[in-house]
């Protein structure tokens, strides 16, 4: 797992590897001006309110502000770096560029465990984690 350290859209520090070993851990590329993106956030959503696993979004070449819009339209709870430049995603060799919306999950090892490029549906999450779950 490549160090993701960085400001959420609020402001806030946030180092993401501190999060590692806790459990399986999310980690959604989008963007707001992003048409996928919108559509899976409600599905992300959703998934971090009934599954254990930690999640954090890297919010790509946006603004605040209009992030902000989005994550509380989706009703989203968990973290979200801001990446304007895009240098948080490019430490993340398993994920194109270009690719977004993507979703890389990390197993309590801190290992790439799964990845969708493209928006992630409800029952492809649901597989993802029950596989890791399974498997220690």
């Amino acid at each position: 797992m490549p160090a993701l350290v960085g400001r959420t859209v609020g402001g806030q520090p946030l180092d993401v590897g501190r999060l590692v070993g806790r459990g399986i851990l999310v980690i959604n590329v989008w963007a707001s001006w992003c048409e996928n993106c919108r559509a899976e956030s409600l599905v992300l959503a959703q998934a971090a309110r009934r599954h254990e696993a930690t999640f954090v979004g890297i919010d790509v070449q946006d603004s605040a502000e209009k992030a902000d819009r989005m994550v509380a339209r989706a009703g989203i709870r968990y973290p979200q770096l801001s990446d304007p430049d895009g240098a948080l995603l490019g430490t993340l060799s398993l994920l194109p560029r270009q690719g977004i919306p993507s979703t890389l999950v990390v197993d309590r090892h801190g290992l790439m465990a799964g990845r969708v490029i493209g928006a992630v549906t409800a029952p492809q999450l649901q597989r993802l984690l029950d596989d890791i779950s399974r498997n220690p």
